[in-house]
């Protein structure tokens, strides 16, 4: 799964690696980006006979279209539909629409993942946590599906990250990962009318060993009222 991530980039940043149109301003750095939150995802947008791929902002925790009652009841639920498994995306009716037309990228420098307890952990105490990124901290792109609910507030859109089985470097934390979108694809993803199962499905296999690297990190990422860069602090002996 992926419940926690990170995004530390400046515009510039952002602009090279996804080939936006416009520049942005530079977003504030995130370093524990938590679920119901609002998160930055870029997305193939059209005016007129031109497309684009723009940042915007989005509600973490899909909401489908079809979705009934007040905004507050409506979020709660959205917490079940954070992460949509790849091998079951195209049959879910709450995903299989996004994943066919309303694919989107979700930019971070790193996720987080909590393993197995260490020996010697004692209940209580803070689990420890990794962080999966590449080694320089550069960006990637994870997969995303994103959805318009019309509110009675007004719209809302909202994304969930795509899963899929876990590579052999993150398996010894957990038996899932996100799905990451290799530059190469991302004008693919992001293209509305590329709609084929078959080739959508090529994309949602785990990345191949050697993209990431695990970093463990101390205990303050696991509080998510904490969001600074001492997330990335190292954990201090015992």
């Amino acid at each position: 799964m992926c419940g926690r991530f990170a995004l530390n980039a400046t515009a510039a940043d952002l602009v090279s690696f996804f080939a936006l149109l416009e520049t942005p301003e530079d977003p504030p750095p995130r370093y524990n980006i938590a679920p119901s939150q609002q998160v930055l995802v870029v997305r193939a947008e059209r005016e007129g006979s031109r497309a684009s791929r723009r940042l915007v902002p989005l509600h973490w925790g899909l909401v489908p279209s079809w979705s009934r009652g007040a905004w507050d009841e409506v979020r709660k639920q959205s917490y079940r539909l954070l992460n949509a498994r790849a091998e079951t995306i195209f049959e879910k009716p709450s995903f299989r629409q996004a994943i066919a037309r309303r694919r989107c990228l979700v930019p971070t420098n790193g996720f987080y993942e909590w393993g197995a307890p260490p020996a010697g952990w004692r209940r209580g105490t803070p689990k420890p946590a990794t962080l999966i990124a590449r080694p320089d901290r550069g960006l990637i792109a994870l997969g995303g599906i994103w959805e318009r609910w019309q509110g009675p507030d007004g719209p809302v859109e909202s994304v969930a990250i795509v899963t899929t089985a876990a590579n052999d470097t993150v398996a010894p934390l957990h038996d899932r990962m996100p799905v990451i979108v290799p530059p190469a694809a991302m004008a693919a993803w992001l293209d509305p009318a590329v709609q084929d199962p078959a080739q959508v499905a090529a994309w949602l296999q785990p990345e191949p060993p050697g993209l990431l690297a695990l970093t463990p990190v101390g205990p303050a990422v696991n509080d998510a009222r904490h969001d600074s860069a001492r997330c990335w602090d190292p954990p201090q002996p015992a």
